[in-house]
């Protein structure tokens, strides 16, 4: 018994050229494509490689420019500049945890988005810098104080192991500020079962667990690394202000920047120079 055609069971087949549909107003009225009228695929050949105009492409982007070397503390944010004398962008932010007393406790840095660059950088001159909410996940360094000491810790990947403190004192050329590095120390590890006949023999003693160097030294206003280079120099910290810093080209990569630029931000922290 042959269906009525309302109810043929449907063809899963692909449509064979007499079920396409009709075409469209202005095409030919074949159903079959022509081979002549479909133009062939582009190839290139190894003697014409694709070319593009350089100049239209747009430029490469940097996450902190090197050319920015001038920084300025207006907390909670820092701006970088190509001078000392030309407009500002945002590059840091600052984050701050108080006492019940209203003293500072802990103090993290993170470096702004894009996208957040571009909104403070374009936002009216009466907006508030602190309507940006802190991302506290995006924290570079961390500092915490304990009494009239304080340690910084990087907390991302890259950022420098172990910790960082800070000495000061008064010399022949002037006050000095010390940043020490602070990791473990792999010959005098208390469990390591190597060292305990020295432990037995001269005691136990903290600080042979830990190795200190010397991270940077500042004096007069100059930054010095370990290494005896020249990496930043201090600017407008005789006006009484917050004051700037210039990172040289000798500070090195992006990394190493940041480093200088959190710990100058924990020298002014805790010499009461950062409040908002």
């Amino acid at each position: 018994m042959q269906l009525p055609p309302s109810i043929q069971p449907f063809n899963t087949r692909l449509n064979p050229y007499n079920d396409l549909p009709p075409p469209y107003f202005g095409d030919d009225a074949t159903t079959t494509p022509k081979p002549e009228s479909q133009a062939p695929p582009t190839q290139l050949t190894p003697s014409e490689p694709a070319r593009c105009n350089e100049a239209s492409l747009p430029p490469a982007y940097h996450a902190l420019d090197p050319l920015l070397s001038h920084l300025t503390l207006a907390a909670p944010l820092i701006h970088a500049s190509t001078t000392s004398s030309t407009s500002s962008l945002p590059r840091y932010q600052l984050s701050q945890t108080l006492t019940k007393s209203g003293r500072p406790l802990t103090l993290s840095i993170r470096h702004l988005l894009p996208t957040e660059c571009r909104r403070l950088s374009t936002a009216s001159q009466s907006s508030r810098p602190e309507a940006l909410r802190y991302d506290d996940d995006t924290t570079l360094y961390h500092i915490s104080r304990h009494g009239p000491r304080a340690e910084l810790r990087g907390l991302r990947a890259g950022t420098l192991d172990g910790r960082i403190e800070l000495t000061s004192g008064a010399g022949v050329r002037g006050r000095w500020w010390k940043f020490w590095h602070v990791v473990r120390s792999q010959r005098f590890d208390a469990l390591d079962p190597a060292n305990e006949a020295r432990i037995q023999k001269y005691g136990y003693r903290a600080e042979d667990e830990v190795e200190r160097r010397v991270l940077f030294l500042v004096i007069r206003g100059d930054w010095w690394s370990g290494e005896g280079q020249k990496v930043a120099v201090e600017q407008g910290a005789e006006k009484g202000g917050q004051g700037g810093i210039k990172v040289l080209d000798a500070a090195g990569d992006k990394r190493r920047r940041d480093l200088v630029v959190a710990c100058w931000v924990m020298r002014a922290w805790m010499g009461g120079g950062v409040r908002w």
